[in-house]
């Protein structure tokens, strides 16, 4: 069906709806002022793509009177460029943009053929339905999106019969061919965008892009996590300032320097610190020209952590190796030492012998802790009264306590609470930080015992003093093998105690404050069933 074809139905359908084509055509439908700026919003990227297009349109059409129309895909005139006389005449015939043109209003238009029919329509003079068109040239495509062939709208071109030309027609079609690749290549860098936007903010790893005078374009979420800069404070700022990768940033962009793997440690405003693997090279375009630069920076911290981890399970290892050989050896003669002494006690004056086996009582004891990471130690779980074994504890310091002008408050949950567990083993840990608590108060104070039922299968015990209490890099480091904050500590009381509550599946939890005092809980199940090797041993 050819476009003759097409205008003399339409003019058929007018002439049956009885329109009078004698006077000017009217623009009875047309959108709100609201109504338009929520229009041209849903069109402002086809209208942004189309507008350079049409410009250069008119441009090559110098001399020739005309106006650039662009439609939406219901006929709404979104926007109207070109020659400003015709637009002012166009105006008093209330002919601007937001009307819209229906052809039961304003008869044979190239808008509505365009649009109906999907194809490229030239209207010249009498072509229109409306006499007061007959002095009129108008052409108009559709154009549509690529990837559906959904129409979008239609480009028009409006000018007088003097300058008519079917060439015009061809130029517009070329136009709309070039503004659909535009909108496909558009809705495609939207898409990647998209992608590139969802692999930023999802990587585990910070990631920044600046242009070449060293002003940030990019910032993902994770660079915020690591340096606890916003997206919003960051962007078009200058990276220099950015510590610790400020100076990196500078030696890429003036030298054309690329890092890899270089350690550095980021500390966020919320003081947390990241040690991170860092990585920048200078962006070129394809002229070889520095258009800017992009940095990733892993997080490693807990790699570093787990490193650490190992290392110290390395050296636990060679303490074990090292006091399986030893131990033994130092325990043997210890014996004997101590029983001679005892023997010639009543030959030695009484506060040497007193101080000789005090020391030799204290020798022993740093092999016994020795022992405990040579060898498995046999144990006995049994269910035991854990309010028992608190209070007997507790008792065994009632002494030295009062020597320290320390006060020890026993406070016990309103029920028996029965655990599985080896006695001696939690007595070994309740004495241990007991121990710690008095020697954390050489003043006295006070020390809190509080044993109760947290959840129907979980036991909670509090230990808390007003002792001079722990750093955080104290506390981080306290269970460390050979850390030790006293003059005469061996730095494995706390270890042993810690593996002890893990084999009896509990946690351990510390909390301190340098000059207030620290806070102790042990969380125990009530009645759990264990491994086989957690009841023959401890590691």
């Amino acid at each position: 069906m050819n476009q003759a074809l097409y205008v003399q139905q339409s003019k058929d359908r007018c002439k049956l709806m009885g329109i009078d084509p004698t006077p000017i055509p009217q623009f009875t439908s047309k959108l709100s002022a609201e109504e338009l700026r929520e229009r041209r919003s849903t069109y402002a990227e086809i209208l942004a793509v189309i507008r350079p297009f049409a410009e250069k349109f008119i441009d090559s059409m110098k001399g020739t009177p005309l106006v650039f129309l662009v439609n939406d895909d219901q006929g709404y005139v979104l926007d109207i460029l070109g020659d400003e006389t015709i637009q002012q005449a166009l105006d008093q015939l209330n002919f601007h943009i937001g009307v819209q043109f229906q052809e039961p209003v304003n008869g044979t238009n190239a808008v509505n053929l365009a649009l109906d029919h999907d194809i490229p329509i030239g209207l010249v003079g009498p072509d229109h339905y409306y006499h007061s068109m007959s002095q009129s040239a108008c052409y108009c495509s559709p154009f549509h999106s690529m990837d559906d062939q959904k129409i979008l709208g239609c480009v028009g071109i409006m000018t007088s019969t003097d300058f008519a030309n079917p060439f015009i027609l061809t130029l517009l079609t070329t136009v709309v061919d070039s503004i659909e690749r535009e909108l496909l290549l558009l809705k495609q860098n939207k898409k990647l965008y998209t992608i590139n936007q969802f692999m930023m903010d999802t990587s585990r790893s910070g990631i920044i892009l600046t242009d070449s005078q060293g002003q940030i374009t990019d910032f993902n979420i994770f660079a915020e996590k690591l340096t606890g800069i916003s997206f919003e404070q960051a962007y078009g700022l200058p990276v220099f300032n950015i510590e610790p990768i400020g100076p990196y940033f500078l030696d890429c962009i003036n030298n054309r320097t690329k890092y890899e793997d270089i350690e550095l440690t980021f500390t966020n405003t919320a003081d947390e610190k990241h040690i991170c693997l860092f990585d920048i090279m200078p962006v070129y375009d394809k002229h070889d020209n520095l258009t800017g630069t992009f940095c990733h920076f892993r997080d490693i911290t807990e790699f570093k952590r787990a490193e650490e981890m190992m290392r110290n399970s390395e050296k636990l290892s060679v303490v074990g190796q090292l006091a399986a050989g030893v131990a033994h050896e130092i325990r043997n003669p210890l014996t004997t030492l101590r029983g001679f002494v005892q023997f010639f006690h009543s030959d030695i004056k009484a506060p040497y012998a007193e101080l000789m086996i005090s020391e030799l009582d204290r020798i022993n004891f740093i092999v016994s802790e020795f022992l405990l990471l040579a060898k498995p130690q046999s144990v006995l779980f049994r269910r035991s009264n854990l309010e028992k074994i608190l209070s007997e504890t507790c008792n065994l310091f009632q002494t030295q306590a009062i020597m320290h002008n320390t006060t020890i408050q026993f406070i016990q949950d309103d029920s028996p609470l029965w655990i599985e567990c080896d006695e001696n083993q939690l007595k070994q840990v309740f004495i241990n930080i007991l121990k710690n608590s008095l020697e954390a108060m050489p003043s006295g104070g006070n020390i809190q015992v509080i044993v109760e039922r947290i959840e129907s299968e979980k036991v909670s015990i509090v230990l808390i003093d007003e002792g001079q209490g722990m750093s955080p890099s104290t506390i981080s480091r306290i269970s460390e093998p050979f850390y030790t904050t006293k003059e005469n500590g061996t730095g494995l009381g706390l270890m042993v105690s810690k593996k002890i509550i893990e084999s009896h599946h509990g946690q351990l939890f510390i909390d301190s404050e340098v000059g207030k005092g620290t806070r102790i809980e042990i969380v125990l199940p009530m009645n759990s069933s264990f491994d086989l090797e957690d009841i023959e041993s401890v590691i």
